[in-house]
């Protein structure tokens, strides 16, 4: 992994850079998500960044927020909607929009993150197909299967 990678609150700025990292990467949709997260979400949820130095490298949100439970696929899905709540029930935080910049991916700042940031954390989250290995390399287990399966870290 390269050296000197930190994760912080967001400032305003570094907040816009993450935005910009999202576009760049081709992730739009989540800059709803994100907007939501900063202007509704209040003190509890957290727009945090990946810095390497002064260069924003990645990004994700933590929140008691429950988006996935909003997410159309899931309106219908009385199941999914009862394991969210338990989970909230149970005081987990949504982690949810969690981007590393392409240039830096295969290098350990991903598994960084999750296992300093998130150890001792109680969080859930969905994944696309393709980081699903990732998640489970770094100890997440399957809370609830589906085409969009919860995950939950081991802690």
């Amino acid at each position: 992994m390269e050296s000197n990678v930190s994760i912080q609150r967001a400032s305003f700025p570094e907040f816009l850079q993450y935005l910009a990292l999202i576009i760049r990467e081709g992730l739009y949709n989540w800059v709803a998500y994100v907007v939501i997260l900063k202007v509704w979400g209040g003190k509890s949820s957290r727009v945090m960044v990946v810095r390497q130095g002064n260069k924003i490298i990645g990004g994700f949100c933590l929140t008691p927020m429950p988006l996935a439970k909003y997410k159309p696929y899931n309106w219908f899905r009385r199941e999914a909607q009862l394991k969210i709540n338990e989970l909230i029930n149970k005081n987990y935080q949504h982690l949810c929009c969690f981007v590393v910049s392409g240039k830096f991916r295969n290098k350990g700042v991903g598994t960084f993150v999750f296992k300093n940031f998130f150890e001792d954390k109680k969080i859930w989250f969905t994944s696309s197909r393709r980081a699903i290995p990732f998640y489970l390399r770094n100890g997440a287990i399957i809370f609830y299967k589906s085409k969009y399966s919860i995950f939950i870290n081991s802690r």
